[in-house]
């Protein structure tokens, strides 16, 4: 589907030092949500802080994508942000349901309380 989106071309020989710059950019990009936690002092206002970034970098990616595409870059970042919300939250509901068969407890915090 990005083929036809994005108007994809067959390999070149120079495809790699084209495309060399485009992923280091994106790699970077991805850790921009993890740079405005820092200053927050407790672990559920880092929680949602990250929550919160990662849903807006999803949604002005692809919302900027959108606006090159043709497509509503509203609606593209919004579905975008949505997905990548629901998929988070299933990952986090398995990974938790693993923790709690195979640890056999629900206290998460470190504590022995």
């Amino acid at each position: 589907m990005m083929r036809f989106e994005l108007g994809l071309r067959n390999r070149t020989q120079s495809r790699p030092k084209e495309c060399g710059p485009d992923r280091g950019f994106v790699h970077c990009g991805s850790l921009i949500p993890l740079f405005s936690v820092h200053g927050l002092a407790s672990r559920e206002e880092r929680a949602l802080g990250v929550r919160r970034d990662h849903a807006m970098a999803l949604f002005g990616f692809r919302f900027v994508k959108g606006r090159f595409t043709g497509v509503s870059a509203i609606r593209a970042g919004g579905q975008t942000a949505l997905i990548g919300g629901l998929a988070a939250a299933a990952a986090f509901g398995i990974a938790r349901l693993i923790f709690i068969r195979v640890i056999g407890e629900t206290n998460t915090t470190g504590t022995n309380a």
